[in-house]
């Protein structure tokens, strides 16, 4: 059967198309379409450019106070409290006149531990491991152009150690924090990263013009003026009487190097390449002695004897060499204090920094050597991270604890399954130094945030 041409149900050629003419409505309606979407689309260009600085206000108009069936959820993300918690307008700690000239503030919120999640989303779990209590937010916004914005995060950790130490798991390798009179802090690009006593505070700015860069600047003077000072832990004295940076000090309030044992450790890195020294506090010298050796026996569980040195400042140290990375790394005892030094090149090096911190801690003042004592006995971390005044218990008949350690023996590291023995623990998808990734976007946050990431 001879094939029809005219086919128009199964067209062999798909150019021909077989309306030999079209009406001018029919091409005035398309072009009219065609005029319309171009339109929607420059529409969405131009407010993707010019957002809407209403959009995402944490203002407390939002939502009638009095309303009794305004939902909690929406009533905690206009003002940040609960129903009932301090009345709108009270600053509590935050300093008045953050905002400088040519600057203004939006309403305050504030976020207590337990609904930290609403306003950071993904990063509350890192702030409550260095026992936070409450985040205080704030956004200021240039009057001249209201797309310049700085976002204040000012997070209440307790008390000074876990504050340096939740600012210490932040700071990028290569910043530079500067101390200043109990503030320590430094800023990065469009951002400002400060502790001054139980608070630490971000601040990031939309981008690193001029008038965000002075607000920056106005910022760290009035905080540095306004926030209660504390002193600073013991542990700065020794580190810096032994020729440490004080900028590049941390603290890990539970399981530093992964070991289950290891609470309320000091650290301070001497180089680039990871070498750092590490120094913890006992209630008294009776106890120094076994707690070096749960070190020395978790360092041994993922490497290996390299000798020990004897005589001299030290007296005889016995010397770990991981199996994995080839550092060195060896532990002492200074009366109540347990000294030492990991990740070394060599054993040289490794006895010379560990010699220098001996010495450091034998000149500690008194006053010094108490308060690392006090931190000794005070009672062991909370639940919620960090370490103070464990949380009362819901139940009223039972005094409450410390969470239990359950399988972790002593002078063992905490097992990680799936890392390779004697490294840390992965941290998916954020670089050393840096700030846990927040996917998503964040409850009464601005695109500042965004800027600087």
């Amino acid at each position: 059967m001879a094939t029809r041409t005219d086919d128009r149900l199964f067209n062999t050629n798909g150019r021909r198309h077989f309306r030999r003419s079209y009406s001018l409505v029919e091409v005035r309606y398309s072009l009219l379409v065609l005029v319309v979407l171009l339109s929607i689309g420059g529409w969405v260009v131009w407010k993707g450019a010019h957002p809407d600085p209403e959009l995402l206000a944490l203002e407390t108009t939002l939502l009638d106070e009095g309303t009794a069936e305004a939902p909690e959820r929406a009533r905690k993300l206009a003002t940040g409290t609960a129903p009932g918690a301090s009345a709108a307008g009270e600053r509590g700690p935050v300093p008045d006149g953050l905002a400088a000239p040519g600057w203004r503030e939006r309403d305050l919120a504030v976020f207590e531990r337990d609904d930290l999640y609403v306003k950071i989303n993904g990063r509350a779990g890192y702030y409550e491991s260095f026992g936070v209590q409450r985040l205080h937010f704030i956004t200021l916004l240039s009057e001249a152009d209201e797309s310049l914005a700085v976002d204040i995060e000012m997070y209440d950790q307790g008390n000074v150690a876990n504050a340096l130490g939740a600012y210490a798991g932040e700071r990028q390798p290569d910043a530079a924090p500067e101390l200043d009179d109990g503030t320590i802090g430094h800023t990065s690009r469009n951002a400002m990263f400060l502790v001054r006593g139980r608070f630490y505070v971000r601040a990031i700015g939309a981008d690193e013009s001029e008038p965000v860069m002075t607000q920056l600047a106005h910022l760290r003077r009035v905080l540095a003026a306004g926030l209660p000072a504390e002193p600073l832990p013991w542990a700065y004295g020794l580190f810096v009487g032994a020729g440490a940076d004080p900028g590049k000090i941390g603290f890990q309030p539970e399981n530093a190097f992964s070991f289950g044992f290891a609470r309320n450790v000091y650290t301070v890195l001497i180089d680039d390449e990871g070498a750092e020294l590490f120094a913890v506090a006992t209630a008294d010298e009776a106890g120094a002695g076994p707690l070096a050796q749960q070190f020395r026996d978790g360092f041994k569980s993922y490497g290996k004897d390299a000798g020990s040195s004897a005589g001299g400042p030290l007296g005889e140290v016995a010397w770990i060499e991981d199996q994995y990375l080839s550092t060195i790394a060896g532990v002492t005892t200074v009366g109540p204090l347990v000294v030492g030094v990991r990740g070394m090149a060599d054993q040289a090096q490794a006895e010379a920094a560990l010699t220098a911190l001996t010495e450091a801690a034998k000149a500690l003042p008194d006053e010094v050597r108490a308060q690392a004592r006090a931190e000794a006995n005070a009672p062991p971390p909370n639940p919620a991270g960090g370490y103070g005044e464990p949380e009362a218990d819901d139940d009223d008949d039972e005094p409450a604890q410390a969470e239990p350690d359950y399988g972790a023996e002593p002078g063992q590291a905490e097992p990680d399954y799936g890392a390779e023995p004697g490294q840390a623990e992965p941290d998916y998808g954020a670089e050393p130094g840096q700030a846990e990734p927040d996917y998503g976007a964040e409850p009464g946050g601005t695109a500042a945030e965004e800027e600087y990431r």
